[in-house]
């Protein structure tokens, strides 16, 4: 990860972007922890996403799912909660 992190520039889209590698590595360590990722309006204004990683028995990635929606209905328990479970 350290070698993609020094070879990739982390590019602003909109004011939300994480641009600073420390703060992204403490952002992988925590979706990491809970096993999905969140993006609040980081990408695209307006929209929230919730993705996983679908892995085998060993932790072996064999791909991943996303859920995106407006912010209106992606919001709450429904968000925080529900969605990931």
């Amino acid at each position: 990860m350290n070698q993609i992190l020094r070879e990739q520039k982390l590019s602003k889209v909109i004011d939300r972007s994480i641009t600073d590698r420390d703060e992204l590595i403490a952002e992988l360590d925590d979706i990491k922890e809970q096993g999905y990722a969140t993006a609040t309006g980081e990408y695209l204004k307006g929209m929230h996403c919730i993705g996983a990683a679908i892995t085998i028995l060993n932790d072996e990635v064999q791909g991943a799912v996303s859920v995106s929606g407006p912010i209106k209905r992606m919001t709450g328990n429904r968000f925080n909660e529900g969605i990931p479970r």
